[in-house]
């Protein structure tokens, strides 16, 4: 029988630590669209969590980090002096407003009561 530490043992040994990141990240992503939709607390500060790691954007040449498709992004961007590159900060204005709905739902408490 298939065990979860098999499971998370067999992970480590053949995938990179950043893929491993991933496939926990898109899990958890789920769960916490499951329980939001059926109204569980659990599930809104899943989601709450979850669009912290949404909010910030960084881009550069070699690394552009956005980790959703949907963005409505606010950023500044700036070049190094001998010109090769150029960089990217900002902040994702989808997930913030997410996330502020997220927190007034928190905070009204009219979910069910399953934290």
């Amino acid at each position: 029988m298939l065990s979860l530490p098999v499971l998370l043992r067999f992970l480590t040994s053949v995938a990179h630590p950043l893929f491993l990141f991933y496939v926990i990240l898109t899990l958890a992503n789920l769960l916490g669209g499951v329980l939001l939709w059926r109204s569980q607390r659990t599930g809104i500060l899943l989601s709450v969590l979850l669009q912290l790691f949404q909010i910030p954007y960084y881009g550069s040449a070699g690394f552009p980090y956005n980790p959703i498709g949907l963005s409505f992004v606010l950023k500044a961007g700036w070049m190094t002096r001998d010109g090769v590159g150029a960089y990217e900060l900002g902040i994702n204005l989808v997930p913030v407003g997410l996330f502020v709905l997220l927190l007034v739902l928190l905070s009204r408490g009219d979910t069910n009561k399953q934290a």
